[in-house]
């Protein structure tokens, strides 16, 4: 599947939205790919998305909030402001339909065209 980012709907008021979608489409697809490393399981309700239990949830679940915290103040240094979760849960409410393998095929399209600054993906990858 392939997105037109140039349609309305990508079309934010200004950077301050649209770093928040980026970022919330990152973690999104980086969490999905991690928790695929933890397991061949996958979801009954969404074959492409990784089913995660057990031993395998605490990992899961630090990548996540390490992930989750890097995307936070990537924001801040962009927006040099504060970060609001408001904006976070929000600005993906139009893709909320998305399976596990469309937001990582979305979050690389964003790479193949060049939506990212690049100290914001050096700085993501830092420690994975």
């Amino acid at each position: 599947m392939y997105f037109d980012l140039n349609i309305e709907e990508w079309n934010f008021k200004n950077d301050y939205e649209d770093i928040y979608f980026l970022l919330h489409c990152l973690y999104n697809a980086k969490t999905e790919l991690y928790d695929r490393t933890l397991t061949d399981m996958r979801s009954r309700f969404d074959p492409t998305e990784a089913f995660i239990d057990g031993w395998n949830r605490r990992r899961s679940n630090w990548y996540s909030k390490k992930l989750y915290d890097k995307c936070v103040k990537c924001i801040e240094l962009k927006t040099r402001g504060h970060f609001i979760h408001r904006h976070w849960k929000e600005c993906v409410w139009k893709y909320e339909g998305l399976s596990a393998q469309e937001w990582i095929n979305l979050y690389q399209q964003l790479i193949k065209e060049n939506k990212y600054d690049s100290w914001i993906l050096e700085y993501i990858e830092i420690g994975e």
